[in-house]
Order: structure tokens, then sequence, then C-alpha cells
């Protein structure tokens, strides 16, 4: 990957009064460190950093320029951006060495039309922007390109499907990258149907024809009366109903 280049100029006075001064001039107060060297601080042209950006140098390597010294590699670790106006207002640059891996995020761009998409009308959604690599300077990529053209309803690009020249991939192999689903609406249509299906599945008496139906509990069967216990209204063998004189005894005057 050929390196590109940015002018930074050493920054004298450090602080927060220091760096607003910086910002008041145009430019973004920055740090560089790394490779066992001492950190000192930066300050770079607002215009040039935001150009850079646009550019997508800030996800690669760099020749940093400083007055009245050699290119130093580096990387660009992190920029602060303010919260309302969305400026730049520092920057973080790691000092590297060409012959140790480093790990950064690559961006991930999405080339192609998926079949799934042109044939029965999908959503395409990536789902991962960048992706997290390691690898020595000299072979990070400028971004990862991803042919998405086979993709059908319900398919995914993982991790494990990218592919680059001495880089490993760090994150989880099993991660979607991008996948093409139904719209929405679909999915709704979809989910309800299946619920319908479930409900008449499950109110199908089975094949001996004596289940219930789903949600009634079968009518109970009546029980038959013990043994040597009369039936109700009914009086036992042997004895007189009640108000009834027992067979041949007189009746009580």
């Amino acid at each position: 990957m050929q390196a590109k280049l940015l002018a930074v100029e050493i920054r004298d006075g450090l602080g927060k009064g220091a760096a607003r001064q910086a910002r008041f001039a145009g430019k973004v107060p920055g740090v560089m460190y790394g490779a066992g060297e001492k950190p000192f601080g930066v300050q770079v042209d607002g215009k040039v950093l935001k150009e850079l950006v646009k550019a997508g140098g800030h996800h690669g390597l760099l020749d940093v320029s400083l007055a009245g010294g050699a290119a130093i590699k580096a990387l660009m670790r992190e920029i602060q951006v303010h919260p309302v106006t969305r400026e730049y207002v520092h920057v973080d640059l790691q000092r590297i060495s060409m012959t140790e891996k480093i790990r950064l995020y690559v961006q991930v761009v999405l080339v192609g039309k998926p079949e799934g998409v042109k044939t029965h009308g999908g959503v395409l959604e990536q789902v991962l922007r960048a992706v997290e690599i390691e690898c020595l300077p000299s072979v990070i990529p400028p971004e990862l390109v991803v042919d998405v053209t086979a993709l059908n309803i319900g398919q995914s690009i993982h991790i494990s499907d990218l592919n680059a020249p001495g880089v490993t991939f760090v994150g989880a192999p099993d991660a979607p990258v991008a996948t093409v689903t139904l719209p929405a609406a679909e999915r709704a249509v979809e989910t309800a149907a299946t619920a319908d299906a479930a409900a008449v599945t499950a109110a199908v008496p089975a094949a001996d024809g004596k289940a219930a139906p789903a949600g009634k509990a079968a009518p109970a069967a009546k029980a038959a009366p013990a043994a040597g216990k009369p039936a109700a209204g009914k009086p036992a063998a042997g004895k007189p109903a009640a108000g009834k004189p027992a067979a041949g005894k007189p009746a009580k005057k």
C-alpha cells in the first residue's frame, strides 16, 4: 500500500491553552507517539486534514513529514470531532515499524447487485463498514472489495469469506459482513403467516380422532358409583328408604 503524505508542524506549547491557539489559527492539535520514541506535540493544517480524511487516507499508511526531517511512517489512530460544529479538534498519530505487524481497521466496499435483490426484491444490508486486520505495514490494503453478486435471499458473506494477501482477519469468523433479506413489510407478512399455520396445525385432532381442540380440554367422563355404595337418590340394598319401615317389622305407633 502506498503511503499518503501528511505535513505536520511540531507544536511548542502543550495543554488546553496552546491547543486553543492552534485551533484559532486553523490548525488541528495532535500528538505523535509509538515505536519506543518519546511522544511530542504536533499540529496539522485543518483543511489538509479534511482533504486527507475525505480521500480515505486516515485508514492507511502515512508518511508524516516534519520540517527539516525525514518522513516518519505512521498511522492515524484517532480523530476527535467537536459534537456541535463537527470540526476536527485533535488527532493522534502512531509511529510504526515497517518490520512489525500492526492491527488496524480497513473499510469494506461492496460491489455488484445481489441475485436476491434483482429477482426476488430482497434488500442488501451491509452489517460491517470496516473490519479489523493484522499485517505488516507494507501490505495494508487500501480497502476490502467484496463482490455480493451471488447472494440470494437469506444468504450472507462472513468474515471467514474475506481474503487479502498477507492479512489476518481479527474478528469472529462467523460475523456477517453483508446479507440479503426480505423487505420489512414482507418479513412481517411471512411471520404472521407462519404464526397462523402453527395455530391451525395445533387445532387439528390426532390421527385416532380423540385429541381435543387446541385450548379446550376434553369433557371429563362421569365416574361410576363406588362399590358397595348406592347411586344418588336410590336406597341401599337391604336397607329401607328413609321414612319407610323395614320388611317384617311393624311400624312404631
